[in-house]
């Protein structure tokens, strides 16, 4: 049988013991070492039958490494490139048999396909992007994108939301969205048009609504019977709020880093029902801004804080700021102390509207002190 299996399998078949753990290994080599240890060198008497018909475990090399299966391989190539095996157990965390994995294919691993959809700037992506096989992009802010091996599809569009391009995708396709997904491309949509009313909102934003609302308020569907604005208004009021939430969680829960004009910064947003709120927050924000700067070794965390129901913004900074920001034309409010917040009147969109307008007031800022 174990012949049968190695003939069938490049010359390689694994020995389990009853309990699923890995037992040996037979190769050629450990084939080799058995015949000759059994025959010697004097065959004598014994037959092919015999050898044949010896139990699987005389013949199978035990002296395998093991790996397990959630493991890096990148925590484990010393010790692959310093063993000279060929062969190596996958076991489970239970160290239960899973497959055998060969040098060469561990040496050259198989990549891990992605998309990339939201982003397109490295360091807002996943850690060890460089190890994946990136296949597309789909985005909708600012260009950033990381180097490719090859030409991969590479779509960024001026639309206030991602989910309209996928909803556009799907649609052009000739497919349509499950009530499920259909709900959840809409939720994406209005939380970041807030409801179809942020200034980067567009005719195809508001098309996507209509077509993402057929699919998703179907008879038999959970929100049958919600309208755009309903469900729009339980998606923000379900984000919204600054009691239920640890300040550590407000400032890096939807977050991005950026680097510009020579700062390292991030920028956080988060949604309230009500700006009134915010003052009894401001402290515990600010410790926890300051923290995150510190953590992640940048120059300064910003906290867009965000009224979904009036539009209106607060935006606060963390303590020791560059003075450059200073000289953002934005008014500090009567409240401001070390660490100022300031308000934006009448604005209300995802936080990297704000960090477009930033990234202008700052460049044209280092414009003006360059020439005096």
């Amino acid at each position: 049988m174990a012949w049968t299996l190695a003939s069938r399998t490049g010359g390689l078949a694994p020995i389990v013991n009853e309990d699923g753990t890995p037992y040996g290994i037979i190769n050629g080599l450990s084939l080799f070492k058995y015949f000759t240890e059994t025959l010697g060198p004097r065959p004598g008497d014994t037959t092919v039958r015999e050898m044949m018909s010896a139990p699987c475990k005389d013949a199978a090399n035990t002296a395998v490494p093991k790996f397990q299966a959630n493991a890096h391989i990148r925590d484990s190539l010393n010790r692959i490139l310093r063993d000279e095996i060929d062969d190596y157990w996958v076991v489970d965390e239970n160290g239960l048999y899973l497959g055998i994995a060969r040098q060469r294919n561990l040496l050259n691993p198989p990549r891990l396909k992605i998309i990339l959809v939201d982003h397109n700037e490295p360091r807002q992506s996943i850690a060890a992007l460089e190890e994946a096989e990136l296949l597309e992009i789909l985005d909708h802010h600012r260009l950033g994108n990381p180097y490719t091996h090859q030409p991969i599809r590479f779509t960024v569009d001026v639309v206030g939301s991602t989910s309209t391009l996928v909803t556009e995708q799907a649609a052009e396709a000739g497919f349509s969205a499950p009530p499920a997904i259909a709900g959840a491309l809409l939720s994406g949509l209005l939380a970041d048009t807030l409801i179809l009313t942020s200034p980067t909102t567009t005719a195809r934003d508001h098309a996507a609504a209509e077509k993402l609302a057929r699919w998703a308020f179907v008879g038999g569907s959970p929100l049958k019977g919600e309208t755009v604005e309903s469900f729009g208004k339980a998606v923000l009021s379900a984000g919204a709020g600054l009691s239920n939430r640890k300040p550590e969680d407000v400032v890096s829960t939807d977050i991005k880093p950026y680097e510009a004009g020579g700062f390292k910064l991030a920028i956080a947003q988060a949604e309230v029902t009500d700006l009134m709120q915010l003052s009894e927050h401001l402290e515990p924000l600010t410790k926890a801004l300051n923290e995150l700067r510190d953590k992640r070794g940048l120059d300064f965390a910003m906290l867009l804080v965000t009224d979904v129901v009036r539009g209106s913004s607060r935006l606060l900074v963390s303590s020791d700021y560059p003075p450059i920001l200073n000289d953002l034309p934005y008014p500090p409010s009567a409240t401001a102390r070390a660490t100022p917040p300031a308000w934006f009147p009448g604005r209300s969109s995802c936080c990297r509207w704000y960090w477009d307008c930033w990234r202008g007031s700052v460049y044209a800022m280092q414009v003006k002190y360059k020439h005096g």
